[in-house]
């Protein structure tokens, strides 16, 4: 590429319009001002422009002993265009050639790339062709002399004032391109001396090399999937290019020529052909926008170069031999980027300073590693390129994607408003002071009285049914009907106005399943007098299931924003009806292996009573002192009632099954004797066992275990699997082809093995989600059991379920048993700890155990010592504050 060796200073003031120009040098420290525009214009209507469409150099040759440089633009709407700025203001003679080539233009280029001249040229890049072309003058005499041609540029011996100079392309060859084409880079190729090659990039990875008017090779690259931005290392003789893979790849050329050796991707190693070495790799992480060759770093010596690699946070200074010596990171998104040098700046090889233009609207100047200026732009660069115009050195060429091209410099406005004198005031401490403490004052009830929520709010109420919905059976299939019912939502505002995209989640225990777990109301009028929204809720408690019911309270939680538009949330709970979960069904005497007493201080109320709801069909059914309820999961629990006191006993075949019902019966007989004069209560007189569930916990371990031990062989046939495979593409691949060996038979069993190896694992994931409801359902009960039994309060219930949690939640590095060792084993060391030499033993990391033993063993430890009156929540002592003993003034003269 040619370049100049400028500064970025301001043009003379007799090319500036009519404004204060600050003489800017590069060392000044960092402020934030405008580019100024010194020539712009909009070019075309509705064209598009990107970082490849500008190209700035002495494109007609024109020898002058200043610089007179040319921009070059090409759209993708195939237009080609020359600008020549004479003056601070454009006009129609800027624009020296307009020509439509017919076909998107991807890159423009300025080299040496014609053959036997060292005159600059431009490549034109299109989908399918490449084309270079030269710029010929032409003089006119505006007396009705003759014409005088010029190639070149070359001066006419005519008066230069009685003459206009028009320009038009001259192709002087071009190359019909077999691939679609996405990019190119030039330079001299291996060496040569005075002349510029080009390599064109496209779009299924080839890279195909052109010696000025002549093919030379094309090779493919190694796992190519996209293709990115390319660069000429001439240092090297080599090329840098950006993949798929985050990763900056050097190609030696040398490499890439010796790798010719044919012409189709597949084919490279199959008719001779090398396959394409990669010099060096490095890993960036991110998209790469640009790569440049620069001396930037300020420890280079005067042979080094390094390159530069514009990310889209990053900046990147990669050695020559692909080691990154760093990175910086970009607290904006840059757009694209360029190198320049001072003019002042002496010797062969000058250190570059680099202009960054972002997607701010903002213009950076770099001067390792230091940001040394920064300018806003009118609108967001794609690209920026730093040239020679009207005399002045260091000026900034803009292209912005829409087609505005602009010559701008670094300069500010003069000040019209003048800063006023500020009258000075002195300060009333005594003021201040009084409002500090009025303030802190407010500040302290403000925190005092907490957090207040509004009154504008989303309020829902549940309407829950005491029946089901009628469901009539099918008589193709004979199956039983679903049990279902629908819960009516009603959805109010208190505020004014209306609310809209209001979202309502739905959280149902297990095994309950509804239709629609997320409801959308996308709008809600406000006020008082306004009738809520009714929102059908349908519950669905399937039969196929084999997890049993063991809680009824479900979760409604809306979302919505609030008056100044924060999101505000809103949660309604409300208690399924237990004839969703089961009914009554006619008494079993066969389930007895499990039983609680239930002692209280009431005499009992007829069961059918108590549990009216829970009857299909006819609700005046006569059941007695017994009563049967069966779950949806098939399990089934029976209620005895003394006809004397009031005891219960609830007995089933599962352990877990007795909990919903427990539940249920103390929550049933409070709510009936809460007008009573007596206050009710329960108790459990019966000691509680804890063998029923020590095999529950046995149970859920083991179904662990086994899915552990099935995951290994897993993954060791997966393994083996894909070594095997390896293997057989080894050999399909080999020239000369040789025996299998039964490897075939051997990658057949195995595939065999990994289907039903995941056969075993899916139904040993459902082993364990049948252990982990069955777990919850026991711990919850022996919460329930150890709570009521021990009369403790709300605070020291939660801790107990907080420590031995009914929440059941296993995972790849540990397990239920794990967490509630580790709980109650911090019980034992802290409040249940009986001697300071327990409290002091340090924590044991969590790992999972050969068995249940020491789980099993803490529990009966923590519930013994729960038994013999320990607390397990001891409150804090309450912090008083002592008043300080007033002091006695000093006397005067003390």
């Amino acid at each position: 590429r040619h370049k100049n060796h400028i500064s970025l200073l301001p043009p003379p003031t007799s090319l500036l319009p009519s404004t204060h120009c600050h003489s800017l040098s590069l060392t000044h420290t960092m402020s934030l001002f405008k580019t100024r525009d010194w020539w712009s214009v909009q070019q075309g209507i509705n064209e598009e422009f990107h970082s490849t469409s500008l190209a700035i150099g002495n494109i007609d040759n024109e020898p002058s002993k200043i610089s007179t440089d040319k921009i070059v633009t090409g759209s993708f709407s195939g237009i080609l265009r020359i600008y020549y700025p004479k003056a601070s203001e454009s006009n129609a003679a800027d624009l020296l050639i307009e020509s439509n080539l017919g076909h998107p233009i991807l890159q423009v280029e300025l080299g040496r790339f014609v053959p036997n001249s060292k005159e600059l040229a431009i490549a034109v890049l299109t989908p399918r062709k490449l084309t270079v072309f030269t710029v010929a003058s032409k003089n006119s005499d505006m007396t009705g002399g003759s014409e005088v041609f010029a190639s070149g540029g070359g001066a006419s011996s005519q008066d230069q004032s009685s003459q206009i100079k028009s320009y038009h392309l001259v192709e002087q060859y071009s190359h019909d391109l077999q691939r679609l084409a996405f990019n190119f880079c030039y330079g001299p190729f291996g060496g040569i001396y005075s002349a510029d090659y080009i390599c064109v990039q496209s779009f299924d990875g080839q890279l195909a090399f052109y010696e000025q008017d002549r093919l030379g090779f094309a090779v493919y690259l190694a796992n190519f999937l996209v293709p990115g931005t390319i660069r000429y290392f001439r240092p090297l003789d080599a090329f840098l290019t950006f993949n798929s893979e985050m990763k900056i790849e050097c190609y030696k050329y040398q490499t890439l020529k010796a790798s010719m050796g044919s012409r189709e991707k597949d084919e490279n190693l199959s008719q001779g052909g090398k396959r394409v070495q990669v010099s060096w790799s490095v890993n960036v992480g991110e998209e790469i926008y640009d790569i440049r060759i620069a001396r930037y770093s300020r420890y280079l010596n005067a042979a080094q170069f390094e390159i530069l690699a514009l990310g889209e946070r990053s900046l990147f200074t990669i050695k020559d031999n692909g080691t990154i010596s760093s990175q910086k990171r970009l607290d904006y998104f840059p757009s694209c980027m360029d190198l320049f040098t001072n003019a002042d700046d002496k010797g062969q090889n000058p250190k570059h300073k680099l202009l960054i233009a972002t997607h701010n609207k903002s213009l950076h100047v770099y001067k390792d590693p230091k940001l040394i200026w920064a300018a806003g732009t009118p609108s967001v660069p794609c690209q920026v390129r730093v040239g020679s115009f009207g005399g002045s050195p260091g000026m900034i060429v803009m292209l912005n994607d829409t087609g505005r091209l602009s010559v701008n410099y670094l300069g500010t406005d003069p000040a019209t408003n003048p800063v006023p004198i500020m009258e000075s005031k002195e300060f009333n401490y005594a003021e201040i002071e009084t409002e500090h403490r009025k303030m802190q004052a407010i500040i302290r009830r403000a925190r005092q009285a907490g957090r207040q929520e509004p009154d504008q709010k989303l309020v829902i109420k549940a309407q829950v049914p005491k029946n089901l919905d009628r469901l009539q059976q099918s008589s193709h299939t004979g199956e039983e009907p679903v049990r279902r019912a629908t819960i009516k939502l009603y959805i109010g505002y208190t505020g004014e106005r209306t609310l809209e995209n209001i979202s309502l989640t739905v959280q149902l225990p297990e095994p309950f399943t509804t239709i629609h777990k997320t409801i959308e109301i996308s709008s809600l009028q406000g006020g008082s007098n306004r009738t809520p929204v009714i929102v059908p809720l349908m519950v669905m408690a399937p039969h196929n299931v084999s997890v049993v019911p063991h809680n009824l309270e479900a979760k409604l939680m809306g979302l919505y924003r609030g008056e100044n538009g924060e999101p505000r949330t809103t949660t309604c709970k409300f208690m399924l009806p237990l004839i969703l979960a089961g009914s009554i069904v006619p008494q079993k005497k066969s389930n007895t292996e499990h039983k609680i007493l239930v002692q209280t201080n009431q005499p009992p109320p007829p069961l059918e009573q108590l549990f009216g709801d829970c009857f299909e069909g006819d609700a005046n059914t006569q059941v007695g002192n017994s009563l049967t309820y069966k779950y949806v999961n098939g399990d089934d629990v029976t209620i005895l009632v003394s006809k004397n006191a009031g005891r219960y006993r609830i007995q089933s075949n599962s352990f877990g099954a007795l909990l919903l019902l427990v539940k249920e019966l103390i929550r049933r007989l409070t709510d009936f004797f809460a007008e009573s004069e007596q206050p009710f209560s329960a108790s459990f007189p019966e000691a509680i066992s804890f063998h029923d569930y020590f095999q529950v916990i046995e149970t859920h371990f083991k179904c662990r275990r086994q899915l552990q031990k099935s995951m290994n062989q897993l993954k060791d046939r997966a393994h083996q699997f894909r070594s095997i495979q390896k293997r057989l593409l080894v050999r399909f691949k080999d020239r000369n082809p040789t025996p299998l060996n039964g490897m075939d038979l051997l990658f057949q069993e195995t595939h065999n093995q990994l289907i039903q190896l995941s056969r075993i694992i899916e139904e040993q994931q459902n082993q364990l989600n049948d252990a982990q409801g069955q777990l919850t359902a026991c711990t919850e009960l022996i919460c329930l059991l150890i709570s009521v039994k021990h009369q403790m309060d709300d605070k020291e219930t939660a801790v107990l379920r907080s420590h031995l949690s009914p929440v059941v939640h296993d995972n790849d590095e540990h397990g239920w048993e794990e967490v509630v060792d580790a709980g109650i084993t911090h019980l034992l060391r802290t409040t249940l700890a009986k001697n300071a030499r327990e409290s002091g033993t340090a924590p044991q990391p969590l790992t999972m155990e050969k068995d249940t033993k020491k789980l099993q063993r803490h529990l009966a430890l923590m519930y013994d010592r729960i038994s013999k009156g320990m607390k397990i929540y001891v409150p804090p002592p309450k912090k008083t504050t002592k008043k300080k003993a007033p002091t006695k003034a000093p006397l005067s003269g003390q």
